[in-house]
């Protein structure tokens, strides 16, 4: 074997190999010792309102959860540091650092709604507490724009001075803060000047603005200047100012300041802090509310859609108010004037303000004086003037003491021998309401009472049937046991007359007008009788349409009439008759009714302009295929592929299609649906079409309006008598009806032919649970039957109540239920005869009275009565 080394060589390599291995370990320790000595910093970058502290640690050591904590930042979560401003490298935690480093924070952004909020200033804003603080502003924009060191006392106000105030309001610096001055000057401004204001808003640059008129320059200076100094511009006659030394035009400009400050907040997101420093002339502001009334406490911030009111008040403001004379209820037809305590006595403004928004059931004047109008709760707020609610009461209306009568169904009031009817009382009243009532009969050998409230007639007179609350007679009311009558003209004549006796003269609210927030109510009484007893008397002298004046010649044939009521509450008969008349006014009518009187305007041979169908298409009958059963009228629909249908048998007729094409059904009819008759045994349909001037979406008309109808207009002022008027026009349409030989159902409206609501008072009106038209068509029913069978017998109506009229109207309201009665005598060829009856008219408490404007309870396009 051959050995490589000798022993002494071995101890020499040996040697070596340790003493390198100990300069190693050596250098090794050196370098420890020499990087965990070095500091090394490292700062943050938060992207954030706070900011984080750096940091120094020893070099190759790492980051402890501490040093990497931050705060919270509301609204955003925290993904992490990261160590380029990019935010595209992540820091590494478990990385030791060994040289100085900059970390970024990432945010991202919660999800957070955002919201809508407004700010009602009540006359408050922003900028100026004063208009002084207002002119010294605008002075001292102008000062900076122009260089110059204006006051509002050394401001010259001579022509040809600040002629660069055009320029002024065009510099973007100042144009938008400015505006609401050139709107407002642009209506207050004079006459030689507004057109030079309005320029300057609508024009878009100085230079189009002095190219419009080369007066616009000098004009603006002029306007502006004035107001600015409280004056009138005089130094340039031609183009002189408004009088700004009026008050009204001085410090009339706060609302356009208002005008000009944002108001409407889109997209606010978070918590809000709402402005603290508001002001209004003359007044102290007190906060934000979140109620107009300023009920509760002020709010500071918000966090969520809110629409907030500022309220400003006086330096010393009312703290409550005391009622010395506050009452739970009132008695209707009553009235409190309310003693009122302001508190502090010294309170800066002392005005109130007061409110009941219960119309119907009572209402307050400027001065606190309470009427109760009608039974039913109500609640008043007490407000200062400023709107703030100092006080709410509540209160109760109780009608007065009184009774209502109502008869067994199919009674009405004329009574003969063996005949029974039942009368039931009702008490109205705070106290009445739980009494006991009672009936006792002075004469039982006229009627009897075979049980409580339950009569029977004996034989021929009359006698009184006394009610009683305990042993107290609360009323009286007479029963009359009438002969039979005849086959005598005389006494079939009464026959018809004693149909048409009401039993209750009804009280119920005509509605007459209808808008769209509010409608027109009327209360009235019903007549005596179905019958109105008056002539007819039709004046054609007063205010006759001039020949050929407002028509479209003559009407080919009469297939209707046709009803309208003026919707005007304020003129009457004469006054209607006089602007129809007038050549002003595009519409003309043949007939007018109202105010106890009948006129004729447009001859009826002429083609009125009253219906809404335009006058140049011809109206037709369409034969149906379908052939009636009866006289009566037929329920008309649309079958499913679009044809008319009659009691449900289809026609031949194809009904209108609707505005994209489709099949419509029966709710787009008008309130009485197409026209219609029977000829020849077979059902017969007009003209129709769909009609949109009216109605938006279209209802189904009917042609022969302005071509071929005579038009009837009822006037409805509050100063007339609309049940007269009602009455009135029904003996007119009989007159005409039986004149052109019509049925009783060509008695058509103007809604008829376009969808109109009119005649509201037709339409609107609710009589006992039904339609008023309805009633009306009663009404001219019996008058067409004495027109035609009658027309030779005198009529009269005599009462010797002061309630009853000769014509059979109820005159007034009584306070308490009470019984009229009234005498009719009929004289046909020398033989004279009477009949006496009774009515009972209800009395103020028994039933509301809705007079004056309302928020509407039915809108007239409701399909409620239609067949």
């Amino acid at each position: 074997m051959t050995k490589l080394f000798s022993y002494p060589m071995k101890k020499l390599v040996v040697l070596t190999v340790l003493i390198a291995t100990l300069f190693t370990l050596i250098a090794c320790i050196n370098e420890n010792e020499h990087t965990n000595d070095t500091d090394v910093t490292i700062t943050f970058e938060t992207n954030d309102t706070v900011t984080k502290g750096s940091v120094i640690i020893k070099s190759g050591t790492l980051l402890s959860e501490t040093d990497l904590s931050i705060h919270d930042r509301e609204h955003f979560t925290f993904n992490g540091w990261y160590i380029d401003e990019a935010l595209t490298q992540p820091f590494d935690p478990l990385e030791e650092i060994k040289e100085s480093i900059k970390l970024y924070a990432k945010w991202t952004e919660d999800e957070v709604p955002t919201y809508r909020y407004e700010l009602l200033f009540n006359g408050g804003n922003y900028w100026y507490e004063n208009r002084e603080q207002m002119v010294d502003d605008f002075i001292s924009d102008y000062n900076t724009f122009s260089d110059n060191t204006y006051t509002l006392e050394t401001l010259p106000m001579d022509k040809d001075s600040l002629l660069d105030i055009a320029e002024f309001m065009y510099e973007e610096t100042y144009r938008t803060k400015w505006l609401w001055l050139t709107r407002y000057l642009r209506l207050v401004g004079s006459d030689t000047n507004k057109s030079s204001m309005s320029a300057l808003l609508a024009q878009s640059s100085l230079d189009k603005f002095l190219a419009q008129n080369e007066k616009n320059r000098k004009a603006v200076s002029y306007e502006i200047r004035a107001f600015i100094k409280g004056a009138q511009f005089t130094d340039d006659a031609t183009l002189s100012s408004s009088d700004y030394t009026d008050t009204e035009l001085k410090t009339g400009f706060w609302p356009f300041i208002v005008g000009s400050q944002q108001a409407i907040f889109e997209d606010a997101k978070h918590e809000v802090i709402l402005p603290t420093t508001l002001y209004k002339e003359g007044f102290v502001f007190y906060g934000w509310y979140l109620t107009e009334n300023f009920y509760g406490e002020p709010v500071t911030k918000i966090n969520g859609s809110a629409t907030l009111f500022a309220r400003f008040d006086g330096e010393n403001p009312i703290d409550s108010v005391i009622i010395e004379n506050e009452v739970e209820y009132m008695e209707k037809g009553t009235e409190l004037a309310l003693d009122i305590t302001i508190l502090p006595l010294d309170a800066t403004y002392t005005d109130l303000r007061f409110e009941i928004r219960e119309q119907s059931v009572a209402s307050i004047s400027a001065d606190g004086v309470i009427t109760a109008l009608n039974e039913g709760e109500f609640t008043l707020y007490i407000m200062a003037e400023n709107g703030r609610l100092l006080k709410v009461l509540d209160m109760t209306v109780y009608p007065k003491d009184d009774i209502n009568l109502t008869f067994n169904e199919g009674f009405n009031g004329y009574l003969k021998v063996d005949e029974q009817f039942e009368i039931e009382v009702t008490g109205v009243g705070r106290d009445a309401s739980s009494n006991h009532y009672t009936f006792s009969v002075v004469d039982d050998s006229v009627i009897q009472m075979s049980e409580s409230g339950v009569f029977n007639a004996l034989k021929v007179g009359s006698t009184e049937i006394n009610i009683l609350n305990l042993d107290t007679v609360v009323m009286t009311y007479t029963a009359i046991v009438q002969d039979d009558l005849s086959t005598s003209r005389v006494d079939q004549l009464l026959e018809l007359l004693r149909d048409g006796h009401n039993a209750v003269a009804t009280p119920f609210t005509l509605v007459t007008r209808y808008e769209t927030t509010n409608e027109w109510r009327d209360p009235r009484h019903e007549s005596v009788n179905t019958y109105l007893f008056d002539d007819l008397v039709i004046d054609k002298d007063s205010y006759p349409m001039p020949d050929g004046l407002k028509n479209s010649g003559a009407r080919p044939s009469t297939e209707f009439i046709l009803l309208h009521d003026t919707a005007n509450l304020h003129i009457g008969l004469m006054a209607h008759g006089a602007f129809f008349q007038s050549a002003a006014n595009a519409v003309s009518i043949h007939y007018i009714t109202g105010d106890y009187g009948v006129l004729q305007s447009l001859a009826e041979d002429r083609i009125g302009w009253h219906a809404g169908d335009g006058t140049g298409t011809s109206f037709q009958w369409y034969k149906t295929g379908v052939m009636a059963t009866n006289n009566e009228k037929p329920f008309i629909d649309i079958s499913e592929d679009g044809f008319f249908t009659f009691n449900g048998e289809k026609s031949v007729v194809e009904a209108p299609r609707g505005l994209n094409g489709e099949i419509l059904t029966r709710d787009y009819f008008t309130y009485l649906g197409p026209t219609w008759d029977i000829f020849d045994g077979e059902y017969v349909i007009g003209r129709t079409y769909l009609a949109t001037n009216q109605q938006k979406r279209g209802v189904i008309a009917s042609f022969g309006g302005n071509r071929n109808s005579v038009g009837i207009e009822m006037s409805i002022n509050v100063d007339g008598d609309i049940v007269d008027t009602v009455q009135r026009t029904a003996k007119l349409v009989a007159y005409l009806l039986e004149k052109y030989d019509l049925p009783n159902h060509r008695v058509i409206s103007h809604n008829t032919t376009d969808g109109k609501g009119d005649p509201y008072t037709l339409h609107n009106t609710v009589y006992k649970g039904t339609w008023y038209f309805d009633r009306f068509m009663e009404h001219v029913e019996i008058e067409r039957e004495i027109l035609v069978n009658y027309s030779d017998a005198k009529i009269t109506l005599t009462s010797d109540s002061d309630l009853v009229s000769s014509t059979g109207r109820i005159t007034r309201f009584p306070d308490v239920t009470t019984e009229v009665k009234y005498t009719i005598t009929v004289e046909i060829d020398g033989v004279s005869k009477s009949i006496d009856l009774v009515s009972v008219v209800p009395g103020m408490s028994t039933w509301n009275q809705y007079h004056g404007f309302f928020t509407p309870t039915q809108a007239w396009a409701k399909a409620d009565y239609r067949n």
